[in-house]
């Protein structure tokens, strides 16, 4: 079970912030390497080329560590989710008739970039939208795993959505998208 973490952040002691969809406050530690970060720009000359990768070394190899994942090097640190999401469209083999899935009410950051390629590559994108009524998950993750076929290329979607929290089931959507090689 989580534990208060409010001593983490230097948020007023009155204040319960949750509006992190907009920004996030920032973790006392985060300031402080920041502030690290600007000191060691006053004087560059003290700056290596170690100090460019190797705390992204050691982030990506602490992210595989939470992910399974036993190649760090696949990792890709980015400044913004936009730019990742532009670099994935643009770099996905994709056909006339190819088909990406996307659930409803999805961050702009992961729509604008399947827009920009349903009309010139003749590419499918497909809208999940998020269903009404009681078991809403449990419904919209049926949806998109019914909307899976053999025209699917990518399934592109967090794990929670941004909007209202719903889980998707991202084992179960895997499991789907390998059977159908997407």
């Amino acid at each position: 079970m989580l534990t208060c973490q409010k001593h983490l952040f230097s948020l007023p002691e009155d204040i319960t912030y949750l509006n992190c969809a907009y920004m996030s406050p920032m973790l006392n530690a985060v300031e402080a390497a920041g502030i690290k970060g600007i000191q060691a720009k006053k004087n560059p000359t003290g700056v290596s080329p170690s100090d460019f990768f190797d705390p992204l070394n050691q982030i990506r190899e602490g992210f595989s560590q939470i992910i399974d994942n036993p190649e760090p090097n696949r990792i890709c640190i980015i400044p913004s989710a936009s730019y990742g999401m532009g670099i994935v469209a643009r770099n996905l083999q994709l056909e006339p008739g190819d088909n990406v899935i996307v659930a409803g009410d999805q961050f702009p950051s992961n729509v604008y970039p399947w827009l920009s390629l349903e009309g010139p590559n003749a590419v499918r994108v497909t809208y999940i939208p998020a269903p009404k009524g009681t078991h809403r998950g449990k419904m919209w993750n049926e949806q998109i795993l019914d909307a899976i076929d053999t025209a699917t290329k990518m399934v592109t979607l967090g794990h929670i959505h941004w909007a209202d929290g719903t889980i998707f089931d991202l084992k179960a959507i895997r499991k789907r998208t390998k059977e159908v090689g997407a």
